[in-house]
């Protein structure tokens, strides 16, 4: 049995906004990847940590392969 493990992943980063006074609140943003079966699959969470709130209207997750060609 192939451990299932092996074709998923997450990662996490941190982004902040704010205005010409500096930063005013942050976020969490997790991708959640699972290549398994015929495509991958791919999941976003906005974590709000403080400040204003957002909306955000649209998002979308851009993938692509790097292949070296040297």
């Amino acid at each position: 049995m192939i451990d299932a493990s092996r074709y998923i992943g997450e990662t996490k980063g941190n982004a902040t906004y704010g205005d010409s006074n500096g930063v005013v609140g942050s976020f969490d943003v997790i991708i959640r990847n699972s290549l398994q079966g015929r495509r991958g699959r791919w999941t976003v969470s906005l974590i709000w940590d403080y400040g204003p709130s957002l909306t955000f209207s649209d998002s979308w997750i851009n993938c692509y392969e790097v292949i070296d060609k040297g």
